[in-house]
C-alpha cells in the first residue's frame, strides 16, 4: 500500500530536494559547530595556558623583584661615607687638600 509519488522518497516521508537541503544544512551546522567548539577548546587551553604561565611567572618576577630589592638596599647599605684625610703639618691641618690652621692669625704674626 505504499504509493511512491513523484519527489517523495516513501522511506523517510520526506522530500528529496528537502532531505538533500536538510542533510547539507546540518553538515554545514555540524562543521561551524565543531569549528566553534574546536575554537573554544583552543581558546581555554589558551587561556589555561596563559595562566599557568602567569602564575608560574607571578613567583618568579616577585622573587626577582625582591632580589633586586635587596640587592639595592645592599648596595645603598654599601656605600661608604667619604673618607677625611687628615695630614698633620707643622702649623696646621690639611683636610682634602685644604689647609685649615690650627694656630691663629696673631700667632702667626709672632713667628
Amino acid at each position: 500500500m505504499n504509493t511512491v509519488l513523484k519527489g517523495i522518497d516513501d522511506s523517510n516521508n520526506t522530500s528529496r530536494v528537502g532531505k538533500g537541503e536538510k542533510t547539507r544544512t546540518n553538515k554545514e551546522q555540524c562543521s561551524k559547530d565543531a569549528v566553534a567548539e574546536t575554537k573554544c577548546v583552543l581558546d581555554f587551553k589558551s587561556q589555561t595556558r596563559k595562566q599557568i604561565l602567569h602564575d608560574q611567572t607571578t613567583a618568579i618576577m616577585h622573587e626577582e623583584i625582591g632580589k633586586t630589592r635587596i640587592e639595592k638596599q645592599k648596595k645603598k647599605k654599601k656605600k661608604k661615607k667619604k673618607k677625611v684625610n687628615d695630614i698633620i703639618l707643622g702649623l696646621g691641618v690639611q683636610r682634602n687638600n685644604n689647609l685649615h690652621c690650627s694656630i691663629s692669625r696673631q700667632q702667626w704674626n709672632n713667628f
